[in-house]
Order: structure tokens, then sequence, then C-alpha cells
């Protein structure tokens, strides 16, 4: 013990640069965390606009009258301004949600469903006919990073957004 003592000379007694050395060893963690929460915090708020966008557009179709006075469909004329609704926020064009999904004609998919209006009892569910008519509007888009995602080697996430609504007209 006293040659360890003896022998340590003056970098025993020497701090100095003891906190740059702390900091050069901590600072890639730090930054590790901070750049992957800003990262993963910016995918949940896309994913976010984009889930309640497809919400937006299916709730706007299943309001839509299903039939005019001559029997003609009005839902199905009416899928591309419930498309605009989920991206664009509005039944025109204008600034999408989300910069990246911006084409509603191959991005997003509606889709209809009949349902028995029963469950197995003949009892109705609802008012109205025999079947209860689905609506369910998705979409598959691929998240465009910040750019840390591929820093650390991550292959692309693929953003799924579904809702599904009754057709029940006008409301």
């Amino acid at each position: 013990m006293r040659y360890a003592r003896k022998h340590r000379g003056p970098f025993g007694r020497d701090a100095r640069g003891a906190a740059i050395l702390e900091m050069a060893v901590i600072l890639p963690v730090l930054l590790t965390i901070g750049l992957g929460v800003f990262e993963f915090g910016n995918l949940i708020y896309r994913y976010h606009l984009i889930t309640v966008g497809v919400r937006d557009g299916a709730r706007y179709i299943a309001g839509l009258p299903q039939a005019d006075d001559s029997g003609n469909s009005l839902v199905a004329g009416n899928e591309t301004a419930a498309k605009n609704i989920a991206i664009y926020g509005t039944t025109g064009t204008s600034t999408p949600r989300v910069s990246w999904w911006n084409d509603p004609t191959t991005m997003i998919a509606i889709n209809y469903t009949n349902v028995p209006n029963d469950n197995g009892s003949g009892v109705k569910l609802y008012r109205g006919g025999a079947n209860i008519v689905l609506v369910t509007m998705s979409t598959n888009v691929e998240y465009q990073p910040l750019g840390f995602l591929g820093f650390l080697g991550l292959g692309t996430i693929t953003l799924h957004a579904q809702h599904e609504e009754r057709l029940f007209g006008v409301r």
C-alpha cells in the first residue's frame, strides 16, 4: 500500500480533465436517447394524424344518405370526398395532414361489408333491414423518418390505420 501511494505521483492528486472525460463518455449516450425520443415522438404524432384522418373519412361516408330518390347509391359516389377528408381534412384538396401521406387514390382503401342485423336469435340489433352495412377505411403508409432511424440502421416502419363505421345515413 505504501508503494502505491509513493509511486502514483502527480496523477493521483490531479483531477483536471476528469469532467471532459466523463462528458465524452456520457454525451453519446445522452444524444442517442434524446434523438430517439424526438424521432419516436414524431412517429407517434404522425401516426395519430393518420388515424384521425382515417376516422374522419369513415365517419363522413357513414353519415351520407345511402341512396337518392331514384335509388342510386350516393355513398360510392362520395368516396373521393371521404378520402380527401382523410388526407386533407376537407372534401377538396389542400395541404395534407402529413406531407408524405398525400395520394388519396392509392393510399386509402374503402370496403363495405354486410353483417346480419341480429345476434342469431332473430332479434334485430338496429332498426332497419336484415343487414347492417359497415364501411371500413384503411391505409398502409411507410413512415418517412427524420433521419435518426437510418442512423441506427433500422428498416422502414409501415403505419397501418383502420376505422370501421356502420352506415347510418343522414345524421
